[in-house]
């Protein structure tokens, strides 16, 4: 998916999902304006970060 959609993207993209279009996860050290940009430039815009879709183990679930 990388190497056909996103091959200018700095960073590394992983698809998600049972067809590989569902979702994808992408990490680069290119910040997240830059992410945003890059992404928004290519039609899509909804974009979350790590941290609003995985809580820690001190994120107080549980307790």
């Amino acid at each position: 998916m990388q190497n056909l959609y996103f091959s200018d993207f700095e960073g590394i993209i992983k698809p998600l999902g049972a067809w590989g279009g569902d979702f994808i996860l992408a990490v680069s050290k290119i910040g997240l304006k830059k992410v945003k940009s890059f992404f928004n430039q290519k039609g899509l815009s909804v974009i979350f970060k790590w941290d609003d879709l995985v809580k820690g183990e001190n994120d107080g679930i549980g307790k």
